[in-house]
């Protein structure tokens, strides 16, 4: 009740001829094109986040391989409208009738968890490294098993966010994954300041303290004869 007392005495109110009912309106005239842009990037980020594709193993190989079928993308334009009437819904509980950069930290959130879990935990932990993480490092941190770090792995390659290849770490061949330069943007100092201390999942679930990259063997052999020798 109090919210719609304050919502009655806005300033910006005006009466609809037609119907007789108490309307604002809107001044898309006002909005900021850099919040407009950054929605549109949002959106084109959520439609691959929630994208259906399938993924199998094509044999017996443990987690060694996993193939996909052709993504299921969707129109981000959708997306897009929804985002930006989620935006604008706040800004008016700040008193404007047009957006600004700081009404984007709910579209942000509703980005960034459009999704599996697991394959958000799996991004989201791509992204705290810049764009780069190997099988070891992703299994390690979520503690998952490898067979399905690969598995999220390659559903994150087949949507079009990042790019799977064979690397050689400490003499051993593993599988990395790359956030492709397209969203570079996700750890770019502009957009950490708008996300805040956000985060999808909770980070302090992330076993980085205990195993780290694969050239950690000598700490990784300390610390397994401290909690089981």
């Amino acid at each position: 009740m109090e919210y719609l007392i304050w919502f009655e005495l806005c300033p910006l109110l005006k009466i609809d001829p037609e119907t007789g009912l108490p309307k604002i309106e809107w001044d898309s005239s006002k909005d900021d094109p850099n919040a407009k842009n950054e929605i549109v990037r949002l959106a084109k980020l959520l439609g691959r986040l929630r994208c259906h594709v399938e993924i199998w193993s094509p044999g017996s190989r443990e987690y060694k391989e996993f193939e996909h079928s052709l993504p299921s993308l969707e129109d981000p334009r959708r997306a897009a409208t929804c985002l930006y009437n989620l935006t604008r819904g706040y800004a008016l509980t700040r008193g404007r009738n047009y957006i600004t950069m700081d009404d984007l930290h709910l579209a942000i959130k509703v980005a960034l968890t459009t999704g599996s879990k697991e394959r958000i935990a799996v991004f989201d932990f791509l992204v705290s490294r810049k764009g780069v993480a190997t099988l070891s490092n992703i299994a390690n941190a979520l503690t998952m098993s490898k067979s399905n770090a690969l598995k999220y792995m390659t559903e994150l390659t087949a949507v079009g966010l990042t790019k799977l290849v064979d690397v050689i770490k400490s003499g051993n061949p593993t599988q990395q994954i790359r956030l492709l330069q397209n969203y570079s943007w996700l750890y770019s100092d502009a957009f950490l300041k708008l996300k805040g201390d956000y985060s999808p999942v909770d980070r302090s679930k992330y076993h980085l303290s205990e195993f780290g990259d694969e050239e950690d063997l000598a700490d990784k052999t300390r610390l397994f004869w401290e909690m089981f020798g």
